[in-house]
């Protein structure tokens, strides 16, 4: 599975204006890596890679179990 997604920092208030219009408008929320692992592992997915790119977004690799 290949997600693009902004990944929220640890510990951190960046990205949280962007996260709360995410819930207003859609409610949809910006996670953490840790936060997105574990929404994969619920998913039956395990976390394989996360690639950084020049943008805002990262891709997010993920593998089925």
């Amino acid at each position: 599975m290949i997600i693009i997604d902004m990944l929220l920092q640890e510990q951190s208030f960046t990205g949280s204006l962007c996260d709360f219009h995410l819930f207003a408008v859609t409610g949809g929320k910006e996670r953490t890596k840790n936060q997105l692992t574990a929404l994969l592992e619920d998913a039956g997915f395990q976390f394989e890679q996360e690639i950084l790119t020049p943008s805002i977004p990262s891709i997010i690799v993920g593998r089925a179990k």
